[in-house]
């Protein structure tokens, strides 16, 4: 009778609870007595153990639905202006998730072993989890942010959020692993972005140049005549040489500005900022590496003004 009691009352308990940390807590505990019994060798509790899990997993299933369904229905209108710091949603997530990780890695397992335990599925509604988010966050990013550096910076500054927090939680898992390989994602592409914002007529010049050369390559390739070095505009690439080196430095100070207006974690702003110099760096080295293939012979006047690897190196 005095078990039948506890079951009913848990049972109803349930019923109204939205707590999945405090019901994983639940299971936690349900797992270190069914321990103890076993390592007593007293097996009458394990009927009741079995009912335990069995009303457990499913509500902490519902609730990471109702979560889930939370994300999957969000609309712009819920959140209203949104910036570019962290959302409260992002926070909130890193928590639950950080919780969720503690108390089902410190005993490997969520739960015992039985048929009824529910820790199997616990991983799949993670996943559909972590989906919804980083489909709200993309959702709210293309509709309040109009240039895809801004939305890079976005995804950035949030994933950082939640990366931030997992590390003060020492939580290392396929979560974390995942959210890793999204931010180094979304900061090569706002280095891109950074560098041809600030020196675009350099940028487009290498792209389109080696992509002209790689065509001329190609089709040179099947042909039995010997190649001859490629011709560029001497006229363009001497303007380019000179902008560069009268407006790098305050290139430069650009790309510092910005990082450190986007980026409110230090560490995570330097770390993008080295990732945006070097950026800027390969891009120049590419470009110098031009001028060297198109002019083989005796170098123009003009090359005298090229701003060398080192000194930007230096700066």
């Amino acid at each position: 009778k005095a078990m039948s009691t506890l079951l009913e009352s848990i049972e109803n308990y349930l019923l109204g609870c939205h707590d999945a940390v405090g019901l994983l807590v639940f299971v936690r505990v349900q797992h270190s007595l069914r321990l103890v019994m076993q390592r007593r060798r007293i097996a009458v509790l394990d009927p009741f153990f079995e009912r335990l899990s069995q009303v457990l997993w499913p509500r902490i299933k519902a609730i990471l639905e109702l979560n889930i369904s939370s994300m999957k229905n969000a609309t712009n209108r819920k959140f209203g202006p949104v910036e570019l710091a962290p959302l409260y949603v992002t926070k909130r997530y890193a928590e639950l998730m950080s919780s969720i990780s503690t108390l089902t890695s410190a005993a490997g397992t969520a739960a015992g072993s039985g048929s009824t335990d529910g820790s199997s599925h616990l991983a799949q509604e993670l996943y559909h989890l972590r989906s919804e988010l980083v489909a709200l966050l993309q959702r709210l990013a293309h509709a309040h942010f109009m240039t895809s550096k801004d939305q890079h910076v976005f995804f950035i500054n949030n994933f950082d959020q939640i990366l931030t927090l997992y590390e003060e939680r020492h939580v290392v898992n396929g979560d974390s692993r995942e959210f890793e390989n999204l931010l180094l994602a979304q900061r090569e592409l706002f280095a891109e972005a950074e560098v041809r914002g600030a020196f675009p007529r350099l940028v487009s010049f290498v792209t389109q140049t080696e992509q002209m050369l790689n065509t001329l390559a190609g089709a040179e390739s099947g042909s039995a005549e010997s190649q001859e070095p490629p011709q560029l505009d001497a006229g363009i690439v001497e303007a380019l040489v000179h902008d560069f080196s009268q407006n790098w430095r305050g290139g430069i100070k650009q790309i510092n500005d910005d990082v450190l207006a986007y980026f409110a974690n230090f560490r995570n702003g330097m770390e993008i900022l080295k990732q945006v110099l070097t950026q800027l760096l390969l891009y120049y080295t590419r470009f110098q590496d031009l001028i060297k293939k198109v002019w083989t012979g005796k170098a123009p006047t003009f090359t005298r003004d090229i701003v060398s690897t080192a000194t930007i190196m230096m700066e």
